[in-house]
């Protein structure tokens, strides 16, 4: 038998993505690929590669038939329905948040560290769509400088918020361009040629949802001791999250340690003075790294624009670059001979 893989959360931005990049490794078989959805798409096909897949029900989920659950969903989804994928004891990554400061479950960022998937633990979670490009650009940096702190102001495309918030950004946008009347049902103000600086609720002191996601899961990833402050904001894009990171380090570093740094690092495209936008990066995979300069502010501190398909890096490339890790370690447990389907 072939590891039988299940995909929950596939008809989403994101589920789309990671069900097509499952299909492009050949120790993948498309008939061993099992697709969920909630109820409203369940009986309904998906078409990706040429396999036409029905989408079956989360609710009516056997996970005992899986070796390995793809978890594409909101923190309330996977809270339902991780524990009983777990008891039957598949392998689960999960893009939500809802179990990633938990201590015993490995919080993982693929160009950071990926060496953490061992199969001792069931659970791996991947980080926020802007942890992942703020640690995949700063780990290098600071195993080699120390950071002090970090100062984190994100501009976030409605993508990151689901399918409905980036559909509701483009008819809002084509009704104000038409002078038409729009109802919004997802955004509470409007996104179309504006910015809203709150991403996700407001908690009691202040911070968004969003702000203490990146403030904790930074520290988990890179180092508890790195001080970090965030502000998260809604911009009218359809895809593509930037991030204004400052980055000021213990001890004197040159602009030039940092760039040699940042062209060696993995998953990193350095641009030095140069800078890339969200509609660059669409369907690539790299952080795009530049307008590097030093903060004359601060002792030893520098900004950095930073730029990321948000829909791959720290979404669907992270889940597909943690379950390959998995199906390499399985292999050597279950037969990774493949039948015809």
């Amino acid at each position: 038998m072939a590891i039988e893989i299940a995909v929950i959360g596939a008809t989403g931005n994101v589920g789309r993505k990671v069900v097509d990049m499952l299909l492009s490794n050949p120790l993948i078989s498309s008939c061993k690929l099992t697709l969920f959805a909630s109820s409203e798409s369940a009986g309904k096909t998906l078409e990706i590669k040429g396999v036409s897949y029905p989408i079956l029900d989360t609710k009516k989920a056997n996970f005992s038939q899986f070796n390995l659950c793809i978890f594409n969903t909101e923190s309330e989804v996977s809270a339902q329905f991780i524990p009983p994928a777990l008891q039957a004891g598949a392998y689960v990554v999960d893009s939500s948040a809802h179990f990633r400061l938990q201590q015993d479950v490995p919080l993982i960022v693929p160009p950071v560290n990926l060496a953490l998937i061992d199969l001792n633990s069931r659970l791996y979670a991947h980080a926020n769509c802007v942890v992942s490009p703020i640690a995949t650009t700063i780990k290098p940096l600071h195993d080699r400088f120390p950071i002090l702190r970090i100062n984190a102001v994100t501009f976030q495309s409605t993508s990151g918020a689901g399918k409905a918030a980036s559909d509701e950004c483009l008819n809002e946008t084509a009704a104000l361009i038409k002078q038409e009347p729009y109802q919004r049902t997802h955004f509470d103000k409007q996104i179309a040629f504006n910015v809203i600086p709150q991403v996700g609720s407001i908690m009691q002191d202040g911070a968004t949802t969003e702000e203490f996601k990146i403030i904790h899961e930074v520290k988990k990833i890179v180092n508890p001791a790195i001080a970090v402050t965030a502000t998260a904001v809604r911009v009218p894009v359809m895809v593509g999250h930037s991030i204004a990171l400052s980055v000021e380090f213990t001890e004197s570093i040159e602009q030039r340690d940092i760039e040699t740094i940042l062209k060696d690092s993995p998953a990193v495209k350095y641009y030095g003075q140069g800078y890339a936008t969200p509609v660059d990066v669409v369907d690539t995979d790299e952080v795009s790294v530049g307008r590097l300069r030093r903060d004359h502010s601060r002792p030893n501190a520098f900004h950095l624009w930073l730029c990321s398909d948000n829909l791959r890096r720290g979404a669907a490339t992270d889940s597909v670059e943690i379950t390959h890790r998995l199906i390499d370690l399985l292999a050597t447990t279950v037969p990774s001979s493949i039948p015809q389907c």
